[in-house]
């Protein structure tokens, strides 16, 4: 049913605990609403079915933007898993890996660094490896408010519910 007037008031108001109202900018960011988490996020993340409508509506439309100087993660190429069961090779090489590394183990339990000067020993820190960026061009889309249509009033369809 939509909103009419009785009496000068609309029987729909934003003090209903069981309505969720939001006041947005023209691409469709929450700018305020009764649940502080929503704020600033996009109202397609918040409920996508609303935009859903709010674009089918014409309300607004979808924009493609392009960002050409964004960097991206290089691809990394991850080998296969199962590559070490094709040859007894690698299964001798993983035997040898293991019976080295335990070798070291032990040996490092015996404590060999109060053998040496303290005064020779300097602290230190690994660095970080930082993470392979590339350059790359990258599309994502935008909403923009349509002007063209000054007001919109009534209820959304929106699957099993009205909005």
């Amino acid at each position: 049913m939509p909103c009419s007037n009785i009496e000068g008031r609309c029987p729909i108001s934003c003090e209903d605990d069981a309505l969720s109202c939001f006041l947005m900018d023209n691409n469709g960011f929450i700018l305020i609403s009764k649940k502080e988490e929503e704020t600033g996020q996009f109202l397609g993340e918040v409920d996508g079915s609303v935009m859903t409508q709010l674009l089918n509506m014409g309300l607004f439309n979808e924009v493609k933007l392009y960002d050409y100087q964004a960097m991206c993660k290089e691809p990394t190429n991850h080998h296969s898993g199962s590559q070490p069961m094709l040859s007894p090779f690698y299964i001798l090489l993983a035997a040898l890996k293991w019976f080295l590394g335990n070798l070291f183990i032990f040996l490092l339990e015996f404590n060999f660094c109060g053998l040496w000067n303290v005064e020779n020993l300097v602290n230190g820190h690994k660095h970080r490896k930082a993470e392979p960026f590339q350059p790359c061009n990258t599309e994502y889309p935008a909403f923009m408010y349509d002007r063209t249509i000054k007001e919109a009033n009534g209820f959304v369809e929106c699957g099993d519910c009205q909005k």
